[in-house]
């Protein structure tokens, strides 16, 4: 019995161990000293593009990915400039491309919405950006969520069901034992 507990012990450690090393890395960027931010949480981010008055500054919120796959993300934006979208355009990137999602021209304060999917291989670089055209009268705000945290790799996958199997095999051994007596 202690032998089955050290093993699930194992088992539980080995698989909280490699889920927790799946999580992508997004790094935060301003050009032009621009003063942008993001809130993050486990399962989304807010990134606020910049308002110090500098003349103009693009916040992202990129990563590079280790492995490919499929990427989907719901997005809501908002600007808070006075002005309306037309100075805070937000958006999509991959390796360097931008995709714009929110209209220009419309007026400040309304919420648009949608979603994204982002086919990847190795390597690609994506993420999100607001662009500040004037850095005054408010920020432009995209909050996104979805697959903020990476899909673990197809080896962590495997791993993660060697040891969820390997702990129902001990149970299942326990059990027989316990018949057995």
């Amino acid at each position: 019995m202690q032998q089955t507990f050290r093993f699930l012990a194992l088992a539980f450690a080995m698989t909280a161990a490699l889920c927790a090393t799946t999580a992508q890395a997004f790094t935060l960027s301003n050009s032009n000293g621009g003063d942008g931010y993001v809130v993050t949480t486990p399962t989304s981010f807010d990134l606020f593009g910049a308002d110090n008055q500098i003349g103009s500054s693009i916040t992202t919120y990129l990563t590079t990915t280790a492995t490919g796959g499929v990427y989907n993300f719901d997005w809501t934006y908002t600007s808070h400039d006075c002005c309306g979208y037309y100075y805070d355009p937000a958006g999509a990137m991959l390796n360097g491309t931008t995709f714009q999602l929110s209209s220009a021209g419309t007026t400040a304060g309304v919420i648009e919405s949608g979603s994204v999917t982002f086919f990847l291989n190795p390597g690609d670089t994506f993420g999100f950006y607001v662009s500040s055209t004037d850095t005054c009268c408010g920020r432009g705000e995209i909050l996104v969520t979805g697959d903020v945290g990476a899909a673990p790799e197809p080896a962590t996958w495997s791993l993660m069901i060697l040891g969820v199997g390997g702990m129902g095999a001990a149970l299942r051994t326990r059990r027989r034992k316990a018949v057995a007596a």
